[in-house]
């Protein structure tokens, strides 16, 4: 059997940019754990925002969190309180003195593959035919993609 390559390792630093960016000569667990965690708890607690994306940057004791959402009213919250509530939480999960939390629309989310796909899973997990959620969700891309050019 061949050798097999990460599609998203090679990419990586040609035409794709990292998702975490951040250096650390012997911390590097620690820092990596400090990405999980911050990473699977927004996943777990913005489930609804789609999120997209997760960036962070790490610079000393801030960390910085690009939050890259279709619906970026739900993380915002009204006046900006539940995303307080998350920076505080974020702060308390991985024990650092400054967050800070940015939150970037996803300008077109019927042609970003991630979301495409956590609303094809949403609807199996509701019962929808497999055939008519993937038919729907391909009809939705071909017609965004169509927009864009």
């Amino acid at each position: 059997m061949g050798q097999k390559v990460n599609p998203i390792g090679f990419r990586i630093g040609v035409y794709r940019k990292w998702n975490s960016r951040w250096f650390a000569r012997k911390s590097y667990a620690e820092q990596l754990l400090e990405d999980i965690k911050i990473r699977q708890y927004i996943d777990k607690h913005l489930a609804s925002a789609e999120i997209a994306d997760v960036e962070i940057e790490k610079t000393g004791e801030t960390v910085k969190i690009i939050l890259h959402s279709a619906r970026p009213g739900i993380v915002i919250g009204k006046k900006g309180q539940d995303i307080e509530e998350l920076k505080r939480s974020i702060a308390n999960l991985i024990k650092r003195p400054t967050v800070e939390v940015s939150v970037q629309e996803v300008q077109n989310p019927d042609v970003n593959a991630t979301l495409m796909a956590k609303s094809i899973a949403d609807q199996i997990v509701r019962r929808v035919s497999y055939k008519n959620a993937m038919k729907k969700a391909v009809a939705a891309s071909m017609k965004a993609g169509d927009a864009n050019t």
